[in-house]
C-alpha cells in the first residue's frame, strides 16, 4: 500500500530516511505520517531499551497564534493563566472545553512579544482556536508554522 501526500496527509521531512532505516510501520498523527516501527520488534524494542532509539518527531505539530492579543488568547484558551508568560519560557498548559474536558495538553511557548507556539499532541487544535480568534474578533493570525 502507498499513501499520497495532500493536504490531508503529510509526510515530515525525515519520512524518507525513516524509510531508509527500515521502518515498514507508520501511523496517521497530527495528519502527518509518523513512522513507528520497523519489520522487527525484537530489534526495536531492544534499540529503545539497550541502546538508542531515534524517533522522527516531525508529527509534533506547532499552533501559532501572532499579533497584539496572542498571549490574551492564549490564557483564555488556556486552563493555565499565562497573563505572565516571558519571551523564551514554556510551560504546560492544558486546553479544555466549556465543560473541562481535556481538548489537548500542549506546551506553550513565547517565542516573542507577539508570538506564541502551541506544540500541540494530535487534535484539530487548530480549527478550535482560529473559531474562538474569530468569535471573540481577537486581532491575531492563528496558523501552522512549518517548523
Amino acid at each position: 500500500m502507498e499513501l499520497s501526500q495532500g493536504p490531508r496527509v503529510r509526510f515530515s521531512p525525515f519520512y524518507r530516511s525513516s524509510q531508509k532505516a527500515g521502518i515498514q510501520v507508520a501511523s496517521i498523527y497530527n495528519k502527518m505520517v509518523l513512522p513507528v516501527a520497523t519489520d522487527n520488534p525484537t530489534e526495536d524494542y531492544e534499540a529503545l531499551t539497550q541502546r538508542v532509539a531515534l524517533w522522527d518527531v516531525g508529527a509534533q505539530r506547532q499552533v501559532q497564534i501572532y499579533g497584539p492579543g496572542a498571549l490574551k488568547l492564549a490564557t483564555y484558551v488556556s486552563a493555565r493563566d499565562l497573563s505572565n508568560l516571558k519571551i523564551g519560557v514554556a510551560k504546560y498548559a492544558p486546553l479544555c472545553d466549556y465543560e473541562g474536558r481535556l481538548i489537548n495538553d500542549p506546551v506553550v511557548l513565547r517565542v516573542d512579544e507577539e508570538t506564541i507556539w502551541f506544540s500541540i499532541a494530535d487534535s484539530d487544535v487548530l480549527l478550535w482556536i482560529r473559531a474562538i480568534a474569530g468569535e471573540r474578533g481577537d486581532q491575531v493570525e492563528v496558523c501552522e508554522p512549518e517548523m
